[in-house]
């Protein structure tokens, strides 16, 4: 089966999260990836919820632009939603193929209107779209795609978790988005660290996907406020957590050698910002949380498996065009890294994925 997936707000880091979710799990084939999409063939049928960065999941049902839509639409009590990703825009020509069909078999033929060639995943969440009706997508590369939407990224999920949860820290805290993206990247299973635990926003979705997990932080108030949060997430989602919450510091971890599976975490990146910073000042914060990068990444090592990976996220910034980055030495493998971060942000995160060898 191929299957197409449409991409969040950065592509390279979507398809990074899909390669390694799908590695960690089944064999594949990459068969086209462009800004917009990817299509790939597995045996595996890919679960939406699964995923932080992309936004819908569909079945290829064919790769000509014509389809008898018959078994899609007979059990259709909604408006359907058509969407056209790539280089030619198909949105109209299937709406009309498809009121067509529809009304030759006597059906009412509503479909979703849009200001852009595509129905956005926050529409088809709010008007119940794949539960009243369908999505049908077509994607245009080197080869053009039909398929079936069969899973729609719900950001009220990941909201939830980030603002309805007891305890906030608004100014310090990683999106949920971003943090499953972060474990599926970490390609494991078994038992995740993250020794700057906060208030566990890493840790929540870490428990959701069935890790054991492991907490630790300096700061003892951010302690209580994670396990705070972590009892909400169980009550909230009915489950039970194996969890080990503890105040420790990242410079001297109380973990034997060699038993992590996967470590994700975003240490203190430095002050919060209320301006850009000039080039001294970006200096001064690069050189002011090197040493404790430096410290954290030597424990990490020593603790992670071999062959095991940690996902790290290390703060740069842009100034006058200049990116100025941390390089920490370390004993760890770099592989890759991936720039996130919205056009307001002050400090720039970048994700570092790390391999003990």
């Amino acid at each position: 089966m191929q299957y197409i997936f449409i991409y969040g707000k950065n592509p390279m880091l979507s398809l990074a999260e899909i390669n390694a979710y799908l590695e960690a799990r089944t064999k594949f084939k990459l068969i086209e990836s462009t800004d917009q999409f990817a299509v790939i063939e597995t045996d595996f049928k890919p679960d939406i919820d699964d995923l932080g960065g992309t936004l819908k999941i569909a079945e290829v049902l064919t790769n000509k632009n014509e389809y008898d839509f018959y078994n899609i639409y007979k059990d259709s009590t909604g408006p359907f939603g058509v969407s056209s990703y790539g280089s030619k825009n198909y949105q109209n020509h299937f709406t009309e193929m498809i009121k067509e069909q529809m009304k030759s078999d006597k059906m009412k033929a509503g479909c979703l209107h849009t200001k852009e060639p595509f129905v956005t995943h926050t529409d088809m969440i709010n008007k119940h779209t794949l539960k009243k009706s369908f999505e049908i997508v077509a994607c245009s590369g080197k080869e053009f795609y039909l398929g079936k939407t069969i899973g729609v990224h719900n950001p009220y999920e990941f909201r939830k978790r980030d603002l309805e949860r007891p305890k906030q820290r608004a100014i310090f805290s990683i999106p949920p988005r971003l943090c499953r993206i972060m474990i599926n990247l970490a390609k494991a299973d078994g038992t995740l660290l993250d020794p700057f635990c906060g208030i566990g926003s890493v840790l929540q979705e870490a428990a959701l996907m069935k890790f054991k997990i492991i907490g630790s932080d300096l700061d003892e108030k951010c302690i209580r406020d994670c396990v705070a949060n972590l009892v909400w997430l169980e009550k909230e989602y009915k489950i039970t957590i194996d969890k080990k919450i503890m105040q420790a510091d990242v410079k001297s971890l109380p973990f034997e050698s060699n038993t992590i599976d996967a470590v994700v975490t975003e240490p203190y990146l430095g002050p919060p910002l209320r301006s850009a910073p000039t080039m001294k000042e970006a200096g001064q914060i690069i050189d002011e949380v090197q040493p404790l990068y430096e410290k954290a990444l030597e424990e990490i090592y020593r603790v992670l498996k071999p062959g095991k990976r940690a996902i790290i996220i290390f703060p740069f910034f842009e100034v006058k065009g200049k990116k100025i980055r941390l390089r920490a030495s370390t004993k760890l493998k770099m592989i890759e890294y991936f720039e996130d971060f919205e056009e307001h942000h002050k400090t720039l995160r970048q994700i570092v994925i790390f391999e003990k060898v």
